[in-house]
């Protein structure tokens, strides 16, 4: 869960969270999940963008992390503690 990874950053734990509710969403909307509202094909573009720009802004939190930290969170394995 990104909410408890303590390797993150504040800031890549709430795009982690947003992107993780926007992918359940679209997954509920792909799998046909009972108990979720049909949606309108008004909607079904809007949540492709809402997935791709929660996707995008948890990328973009990664890329301002500085090299060696970036690659510590990534990887477990990597970290030097």
């Amino acid at each position: 869960m990104p909410s408890s990874n303590k390797r993150l950053t504040v800031d890549q734990r709430i795009a982690a969270v947003e992107w993780e509710a926007h992918s359940e969403k679209l997954s509920n909307f792909l799998r046909g999940a009972p108990g979720h509202p049909a949606l309108t094909p008004h909607e079904i573009p809007l949540l492709f963008e809402d997935v791709e720009a929660a996707l995008l802004h948890l990328r973009q939190t990664f890329e301002l992390m500085p090299p060696r930290q970036r690659a510590s969170s990534m990887h477990p394995s990597a970290a030097t503690d």
